[in-house]
């Protein structure tokens, strides 16, 4: 390794040759060592752990959630954050947060809501073929108060297709307004009980 060696006070002090400019850190000479000691050498063992992992209650509270959507014939949808600024006017009268480089005119602002997306996702489905859709999305939307300074909040929005008899196609957006027999009253009910609420 042509590296020169000499004991010092705190321990060991370390002299590099003068073409090895990529050695700066004492990372870097660790990872050295090891490479001539040969990799293979050490024991493929984890060192153990002894601290402890404990699941944050909001954490455990939105699995639980979406836990009971799935249960109920919602499907999750994940949208993008960054939208564009006609598209978000049309749902929120909040001003949006505007990007200082946007790549593109739809991608220029922080979404105020999130029923554009969810749109989207439905129109993307029907394009398809599939005219039943019940679609969720519990995500981030971004708003300016006063300073200004963002604000993220966490909102949850629904948004369901339903083919009726013949060519008939509601939409409906916001709280469920049920369909199969399951109505706004009765799926509160069933947040109410599965998410412990008192």
């Amino acid at each position: 390794m042509n590296f020169g060696v000499a004991r010092s006070a705190g321990g060991w002090q370390i002299q590099l040759p003068t073409s090895r400019l990529d050695v700066e850190r004492e990372i870097d000479l660790i990872e050295e060592i090891a490479r001539h000691y040969g990799y293979d050498k050490f024991a493929s063992v984890l060192p153990p752990w002894t601290g402890s992992s404990k699941r944050q209650s909001d954490s455990v509270k939105e699995q639980t959630l979406k836990r009971t959507l799935l249960g109920l014939g919602y499907s999750e949808s994940l949208t993008y954050a960054f939208v564009a600024a006609a598209e978000t006017l049309k749902f929120s009268a909040v001003p949006p947060v505007r990007l200082k480089n946007p790549l593109s005119l739809e991608t220029e602002v922080m979404r105020t809501s999130l029923v554009p997306g969810l749109l989207a996702s439905l129109l993307r489905n029907y394009h398809r073929g599939t005219r039943s859709v019940r679609l969720y999305e519990l995500g981030r939307i971004y708003v300016l108060n006063r300073t200004p300074v963002k604000i993220e909040q966490v909102p949850m929005q629904f948004i369901q297709a339903l083919q009726r008899a013949g060519k008939s196609f509601d939409v409906q957006v916001g709280p469920d307004q049920g369909h199969s027999g399951v109505n706004r009253e009765r799926m509160m009910e069933f947040f109410i009980e599965r998410m412990n609420v008192k």
